[in-house]
C-alpha cells in the first residue's frame, strides 16, 4: 500500500469515527427527549388523576411509577422498573383506594422514528396483583363476581405484549389526512391466552409534515390545552375499522383446580359448581340475549363461550369489520350503555365467529343511514 493510500485509509477510518460519535451524541440528545417528555407525560397524567374529583369516572384513582430511562441509536427503548396503579377498594364503605394491578420491568421501544409517515410502539411488561382477591370487586354483590375473584390469579394475564403501529397518511376520499393505528395484544395467564387485534382510523384536524407532530400534538391535548380540545382522543372523528378476539386454552378449568395445591377439595368443588353454574347461566339467559341484539351470530357467540368455559373448544375466535365507514367523535360512541353497543355492532359490522377449524361468517344487511 502506497503512502497515499495509507493516508486516505487513515482519513476514511478518521471521518467514520467522527460520524459515529457524533450519531451517538446526536441519538443521546434524542433519547433525552424523548425520556423527558415521557416521564413529563407520567407526572402530568398522576397530577390529572390527583387533582380530579373523589368520583371521578376513571377506572384508577391514582398510580405510583418508577421514572422511565431511555437509550438507543436510530431506534429507542425506555425502562421502568415498576408502576402502582390504585383502585377504589368496593369492599369497604368509604371506598378507600388499594394497589390492585402493579406492572414491572416495563419495556417501551419506539421504532422507525426516521419515517416521517409511520411509527411504531412495543410494549412488554410483567403484571402481578397485590390485592388479587377484591380484584373484579365486592365478592358478597352475587356468585359471578365471588367466582371472578377466587380464580383471578388463573383468569388474570401475568403477562403482557402489545403493539402499536401508527400510520399517516393522504386521504382521497376524506376531506382529511388520516392516522391509522393497528394494535395487537397479547395476554398469558395461567388458563389461556388472549390476543386483541384492532384497526382505528382517526382524522385529526392538524396538518403536520412528521406524524411525531401529529401525535406530539395530540399528546399536549391530552393534557387538557384548552386550545387543542378538537385534538383530545374524545373528539377526534373516528372510526374501529376492525376488532379480533382469539381466546386459546392451555388447560382447562378442572385440569387448573387440579393442580392447584393451595385449594382444599371442598373449595376446589366449589368452584366447579360455580363454573357450572355460569355455563348454564350462559346457555340459558346469554344466549339468548345476544341473539336478541345481534341475531344468530350472537348465538353463535354465546354458545362458542359456553363450549370454551366447558373445554369442550380449546380455541375460540371472534371478529367484526366495518362495512362502511362514517366518522364521529369517539364520545359519542363511549356514552353508549350495552345496549347501544350491541345495536351499533349489529347494524354496522360483518361479525364472525369460530371455534378450533370451524368457521361461521354472519353478514347482515342492514346498512348505515
Amino acid at each position: 500500500m502506497n503512502k497515499l493510500a495509507r493516508v486516505l485509509v487513515i482519513f476514511g477510518a478518521i471521518l467514520i469515527i467522527i460520524l459515529l460519535i457524533a450519531l451517538f451524541f446526536g441519538s443521546r440528545k434524542i433519547a433525552q427527549e424523548i425520556e423527558k417528555r415521557l416521564n413529563q407525560s407520567m407526572q402530568n397524567a398522576k397530577t390529572q388523576l390527583e387533582q380530579s374529583p373523589h368520583d371521578n369516572n376513571y377506572a384508577i384513582q391514582n398510580f405510583d411509577y418508577t421514572p422511565f430511562k431511555c437509550n438507543g441509536l436510530m431506534d429507542y427503548t425506555c425502562q421502568s422498573d415498576s408502576i402502582t396503579m390504585y383502585a377504589k377498594d368496593p369492599t369497604t364503605r368509604d371506598n378507600q383506594t388499594y394497589n390492585n394491578i402493579h406492572l414491572k420491568n416495563i419495556v417501551l421501544s419506539i421504532r422507525d422514528i426516521r419515517n416521517k409517515n409511520y411509527l411504531s410502539f412495543d410494549i412488554e411488561t410483567a403484571i402481578d396483583y397485590p390485592h388479587i382477591d377484591k380484584f373484579f370487586g365486592d365478592s358478597k354483590t352475587g356468585i359471578l363476581v365471588s367466582f371472578f375473584n377466587q380464580n383471578a390469579e388463573a383468569i388474570l394475564p401475568n403477562r403482557v405484549h402489545c403493539k402499536q403501529d401508527f400510520t399517516y397518511k393522504d386521504s382521497l376520499d376524506l376531506e382529511s389526512n388520516t392516522l391509522n393505528v393497528e394494535t395487537v395484544c397479547d395476554f398469558e395467564s395461567q388458563v389461556l391466552t388472549t390476543q386483541i387485534k384492532a384497526t382505528n382510523i382517526f382524522i385529526p384536524k392538524i396538518d403536520k409534515s412528521h406524524i411525531l407532530g401529529i401525535l406530539y400534538e395530540i399528546a399536549m391535548a391530552m393534557n387538557e390545552d384548552i386550545n387543542k380540545k378538537d385534538l383530545q382522543a374524545q373528539n377526534i372523528p373516528h372510526e374501529l375499522e376492525s376488532l379480533y378476539v382469539s381466546l386459546q386454552s392451555k388447560q382447562t378449568f378442572k385440569d387448573f383446580l387440579t393442580q392447584n395445591t393451595r385449594l382444599s377439595d371442598e373449595q376446589k368443588q366449589t368452584l366447579q359448581t360455580q363454573l357450572d353454574a355460569n355455563i348454564v347461566l350462559m346457555k340459558s339467559v346469554g344466549i339468548r340475549f345476544l341473539k336478541s341484539y345481534i341475531g344468530q351470530s350472537g348465538a353463535n357467540i354465546g354458545q362458542g363461550i359456553s363450549d370454551f368455559m366447558q373445554g369442550n373448544v380449546k380455541k375460540l375466535n371472534i371478529g367484526l369489520h366495518l362495512k362502511t365507514k362514517n366518522f364521529q367523535p369517539f364520545k359519542n360512541l363511549y356514552a353508549m350503555n350495552i345496549i347501544e353497543w350491541l345495536t351499533y355492532i349489529n347494524k354496522n359490522y360483518t361479525i364472525q365467529s369460530y371455534s378450533d377449524n370451524n368457521e361461521t361468517t354472519h353478514t347482515h344487511s342492514t346498512t348505515k343511514q
